[in-house]
C-alpha cells in the first residue's frame, strides 16, 4: 500500500525505533523487580483490505497469539487508503479472544433463541488518514484473539467496468505488542508455600493449575512474618484470577488487613484448563523491607465418580452415516421414542468409599449425598466426545461414548434432584468457531412418575465448572429448562450461539420434582426425569437462512467461516430482520420490470423481418430471450424467480446477445454486400464469444466491437459520399432517423454507465432495455430492393469476375432514402468499378 502502514520506509524506522524504545523501558524495569522478568513480544500484519460492510461476509478478518502471562497488549492500529488522495472514513474494529466477533453495526436483530453474550470483546472505530491509533487491553486472556474491521456503508452505485475512473482501496496494518511476564513461581495446592517479598518491588506473582474437578477454593496466607516480627495481621493486599494475570480494578481481591484472623480469599469460579495466578503486593502505605509468609488452598471439588454400565444391545460395533446423523440434529425430529435402549446408565460412587455405590439412574440415595456440601454433590460424566461429519464442514455433533467407545448419537439421561450431573466438550477456532452452536434439551415423555411433575435444567458455561452452588441461577452462563406438567412447547428448549467461542464447554444438569396436587411443593423425586441433550453445529441456522437468503462458506486471511447472504432487503445473522425489506407486491414489480421490458425487442424483430435483415432479427430475438431468463434468474426476489438453465449460462448469453446486437446493427447500417456482411457476422460471432468469456463486465467487450464496426460504417459511408459527390444518408434521414436512434442508444449508454444504482436498479435497467431496443428501430436501413444494376462497387479479382464490396439496391417505398438512384447516370457521373 502506497501510503499505508508499511507503504512508508520512514514510518517502518520510526516504528521500529518506538518498539527499542519500549524493550529498554521494559528491560530497565526487569533489573529493579529482582522477582519476575518482563519480555516484548511483537507481531505485524501486512494490509488488509477493508470492505465496506454489506453483511458478515464483507468483513475482514486476521488473528494474533497473545502468550500467557501477558499483562497489557498494545493494538498499534494504522488505517489508510490509495492510490492519492480519497476521502477519509471511520473503519470499525472489533477485537474478540476466542472467536470471531460477533458485530451488527445498523442494529439488524437476531433469530429467535440467539445467546449474543461474548466476552472480552473490544471495540475501537479508527480514521483512514494514515495515523496511529493505539488501544490498550490490561491483563488479557492468552489464546488466539481475532480481530474484524470494515468500512461503513454507503449508497452502492452500479458503474461499469473501466468508467468509474479512480477507485479508492482502504487497507488496515495492525502492530501487535504483548508485555509478558517470566519467571513466575508455581506453588502447589496440596501442601504450604513459602514466599517472600522484599523491596523495592514488595509484589510477587505466582500461579497454580486446579485439579479438573476443582469447582472452587479458599486461598489461606499464614505464619505471616514482617520484618523478622510475626504478626497477626498481615499487610498485603490478594488479587486472585483465572487465565490471565491479575487485574486489581476488575478480579476478586482482598485486603488482608480488613481481616482479624488468618487471611483468606475464597473464589467459586475458576478454569481448571489454564493456569491460575495469585497476586500478593504490600499496600503502598505500608512501610516494610521484607515480608514472609505462607500460602495453602482447601479445595471444593466434586466428590463422586462414575463407573459406566452398557444398557444397549449387544454388537460388535456400530458406524454411524452422515443421513443418520442429520436425522438426528434436523429440526423436524422431535419424536423420542421410550425405547430405553441406548440410554446410558451411570453408577456414581464416592471417591474415598470405591466400595459404596450410588446408582441414582434407577434411583436416589439421599443417604449418601446429604453429606455433601454443595461444591462436592456433582459427578463428573465422561466427556461428550466429537463425531464429524467428512463430507460437510462445520458439521460435529457431541456424543457421549458407549462402553466400546462407539458414538451413541442419542444423548439421553437420567437426571437426578440431589446432585448435579457435570460433563464438558470442547469448542476449537479452527474448525468449530466459524458455525453456529446449537443445543437443544428435551423430556422424554412418560419417564416421571405418574403423581409429580418434574422441571430439568441445564446450565452452560465456557471454562467454568456449573456446580451446584451455580447452577441454580446459572449466573455468568446459559440456562435451558424443561418441564414436563404441560405439553408442547415446554417440553423442549433451544438455543444458538454464533460463531461459538473457542474453549472448553461445561454441562451442569440438575432437576427437581413437584407434587402435581400440590403446586409449588418440591419433593424428592420418585422416578427420576430423563432429558435428551443434543449439541451439534452447523452453518448459518441449522444450514439455512430463511427465505430470502443463502447460506455460504467464505475465507477471509486464511479463517474460513459461513454466514449468509440476505436479499430483498432483509438482513440480520440469519436473514430474518425484515425492517427494511421490500414488499411482496414491489418484488413482483421488480421481477415483471426487468423481464417484460426485453419485450420491447419485439418491435425491432418484426422491423428486421420486414425489411429482410433476417440475421439481425435472428440475434435480436435470441437477446430478448436470454436477457428476459436471465433477469427471471438474477432477481433478488426468491419467490418470484425461474432458472430455465444455469446463471452462468444465461449470464453468458446475455452478453453476448447484447453486444451482437450491437454489431449486425452497424453492420446493417454499413450497406455491406451479402458475402463481406456474412464474413464480419460470422467474425464478430467468434471474437465477441471469446470476448464475453474471457470478461463479459470489462469495458473493452463493448468499447472494441462498437468502435470497429463504426468504422467499417464511416469508411463505407465516406465512399458513398465520394461516389455520389453528396452527402451520405441524405439530411432529411439524419433528422428522421439517424438522430433519434442515436438519442435513444446515447440515453441508455448513459443510464447503464452513470445513473444506476442497487436502489434504482429495477427502474433504470428496465429503461435501459426499453431504450436500446427502440433505437434499432430507428437505425435499421430501410428493405434492400435490387435493381439488377451492376454494382457500384466490385473487388477486381482474376479474370473478368468481380465480387461486389457493398449491394446494388434500392429502398422500398422511400423517396428520402440516400441509398435510391447509385447507378442513375444523373446521380453518378462516372460509373466505373472501383478495384481495391
Amino acid at each position: 500500500m502506497e501510503n499505508g502502514y508499511f507503504g512508508s520506509r520512514d514510518n517502518m524506522c520510526h516504528n521500529l525505533n518506538v518498539v527499542s524504545a519500549i524493550i529498554t523501558v521494559l528491560l530497565t524495569l526487569t533489573e529493579c523487580s529482582g522477582q519476575v522478568t518482563e519480555t516484548v513480544d511483537v507481531q505485524w500484519t501486512t494490509s488488509i483490505r477493508l470492505n465496506e460492510f454489506r453483511g458478515y461476509q464483507t468483513v475482514s478478518l486476521t488473528s494474533f497469539q497473545v502468550p500467557p502471562a501477558t499483562i497489557e497488549t498494545i493494538w498499534d492500529i494504522q488505517c489508510s487508503s490509495m492510490p492519492g488522495p480519497c476521502p477519509v472514513h471511520t473503519a470499525q474494529v472489533y477485537f474478540q479472544h476466542g472467536s470471531y466477533p460477533l458485530v451488527s453495526p445498523y442494529n439488524a436483530s437476531y433469530p429467535a433463541d440467539f445467546y449474543l453474550h461474548r466476552s472480552d470483546l473490544h471495540f475501537v472505530e479508527v480514521r483512514t488518514n494514515n495515523l496511529s491509533h493505539p488501544h490498550h487491553v490490561i491483563s488479557p486472556k492468552p489464546g488466539r484473539w481475532f480481530v474484524t474491521a470494515f468500512l461503513p456503508k454507503t449508497e452502492e452505485k452500479i458503474t461499469q467496468k473501466g468508467l468509474n475512473g479512480k477507485t479508492c482501496g482502504y487497507g488496515m496494518g495492525i502492530r501487535f505488542i504483548n508485555r509478558v511476564l517470566g519467571n513466575i513461581e508455581d506453588v502447589s495446592m496440596t501442601k504450604h508455600s513459602k514466599i517472600s517479598l522484599r523491596a523495592p518491588s514488595l509484589m510477587t506473582i505466582v500461579r497454580f493449575l486446579p485439579p479438573e474437578t476443582t469447582t472452587g477454593y479458599t486461598l489461606y496466607i499464614s505464619h505471616c512474618v514482617v520484618d523478622n516480627v510475626s504478626v497477626t495481621v498481615c499487610p498485603l493486599k490478594v488479587t486472585v484470577s483465572s487465565e490471565h494475570i491479575p487485574n486489581s480494578a476488575s478480579d476478586p481481591s482482598e485486603d488482608c488487613r480488613d481481616q482479624s484472623s488468618d487471611c483468606h480469599i475464597t473464589v467459586e469460579r475458576l478454569v481448571t484448563t489454564q493456569y491460575n495466578y495469585v497476586q500478593v503486593e504490600v499496600p503502598e502505605n505500608v512501610t516494610a523491607s521484607l515480608v514472609e509468609f505462607y500460602v495453602n488452598f482447601s479445595l471444593l471439588r466434586c466428590q463422586l465418580r462414575y463407573r459406566l454400565e452398557d444398557t444397549m444391545k449387544q454388537r460388535r460395533g456400530v458406524l454411524h452415516t452422515p443421513d443418520s446423523i442429520k436425522h438426528l440434529t434436523s429440526a423436524k425430529n422431535n419424536n423420542i421414542t421410550d425405547d430405553m435402549d441406548g440410554v446410558l446408565r451411570f453408577i456414581s460412587v464416592k471417591s474415598n468409599e470405591s466400595e459404596s455405590l450410588l446408582n441414582y439412574s434407577i434411583a436416589a440415595d439421599n443417604n449418601l449425598t446429604r453429606s455433601l456440601r454443595a461444591h462436592e454433590a456433582c459427578l463428573f460424566l465422561p466427556s461428550l466426545g466429537t463425531l464429524r461429519l467428512a463430507s460437510e464442514d462445520f458439521a460435529t455433533l457431541f456424543v457421549f461414548p458407549d462402553a466400546l467407545l462407539y458414538p451413541q448419537p442419542n444423548n439421553r439421561l437420567f437426571i437426578p434432584d440431589n446432585i448435579v450431573l457435570l460433563t464438558h466438550y470442547n469448542i476449537f477456532s479452527t474448525k468449530d468457531s466459524g458455525a453456529t452452536l446449537k443445543v437443544e434439551l428435551q423430556m422424554v415423555k412418560g419417564q416421571t412418575d405418574p403423581s409429580q411433575d418434574a422441571v430439568v435444567w441445564v446450565c452452560m458455561m465456557k471454562n467454568v465448572i456449573p456446580g451446584k452452588h451455580l447452577i441454580d441461577e446459572c449466573d455468568g452462563g446459559i440456562k435451558l429448562t424443561v418441564n414436563s406438567s404441560v405439553l408442547g412447547p415446554t417440553m423442549t428448549d433451544k438455543l444458538y450461539v454464533p460463531y461459538p467461542e473457542e474453549g472448553r464447554w461445561y454441562f451442569g444438569l440438575h432437576s427437581i420434582c413437584f407434587n402435581k396436587n400440590r403446586t409449588m411443593t418440591p419433593e424428592a423425586c420418585r422416578q427420576l426425569p430423563m432429558v435428551s441433550l443434543l449439541v451439534f453445529t452447523s452453518r448459518c441456522v441449522d444450514e439455512e437462512c430463511g427465505t430470502y437468503g443463502l447460506c455460504q462458506e467464505y475465507i477471509s486471511d486464511l479463517h474460513v467461516f459461513s454466514a449468509c447472504s440476505c436479499y430483498a432487503g432483509y438482513r440480520g445473522y440469519g436473514c430474518t430482520d425484515g425492517t427494511e425489506a421490500e414488499t411482496d407486491t414491489m418484488l413482483l414489480v421488480t421481477a415483471l420490470l426487468l423481464t417484460l421490458s426485453n419485450l420491447f425487442f419485439i418491435p425491432s424483430i418484426f422491423v428486421a423481418i420486414h425489411r429482410r435483415l433476417f440475421v439481425e432479427a435472428l440475434v435480436y430475438f435470441f437477446t430478448m430471450f436470454f436477457s428476459t431468463f436471465y433477469h427471471a434468474c438474477d432477481t433478488k426476489d426468491v419467490t418470484h424467480y425461474y432458472c430455465m438453465m444455469k446463471y452462468d449460462v444465461l449470464s453468458y448469453c446475455d452478453f453476448l446477445g447484447s453486444i451482437m446486437s450491437f454489431w449486425v446493427t452497424i453492420l446493417a447500417m454499413a450497406r455491406l454486400s451479402s458475402p463481406v456482411r456474412s464474413f464480419f457476422h460470422m467474425l464478430g460471432a467468434l471474437c465477441l464469444a471469446l470476448g464475453v468469456e474471457y470478461d463479459r463486465h470489462g469495458l473493452w467487450v463493448f468499447v472494441v466491437p462498437a468502435a470497429f464496426g463504426i468504422i467499417i460504417m464511416s469508411i463505407s459511408w465516406v465512399r458513398q459520399c465520394c461516389i455520389r459527390k453528396n452527402c451520405y444518408p441524405s439530411k432529411w434521414r439524419y433528422v428522421k432517423f439517424l438522430l433519434p436512434g442515436v438519442l435513444f442508444a446515447g440515453t441508455g449508454l448513459v443510464i447503464f454507465a452513470f445513473l444506476e444504482t442497487e436502489e434504482n436498479y429495477k427502474y433504470t435497467h428496465s429503461a435501459w432495455h426499453v431504450v436500446m431496443a427502440l433505437c434499432i428501430v430507428f437505425l435499421l436501413p430501410s428493405r434492400q430492393k435490387s435493381k439488377g444494376a451492376k454494382p457500384y462497387m466490385q473487388l477486381q479479382t482474376r479474370g473478368e469476375d468481380t465480387v461486389p464490396l457493398m449491394d446494388d439496391y434500392d429502398d422500398e417505398n422511400d423517396d428520402d432514402d440516400p441509398y435510391r438512384g447509385l447507378n442513375d447516370p444523373s446521380s453518378v457521373q462516372t460509373s466505373r468499378n472501383v478495384v481495391l
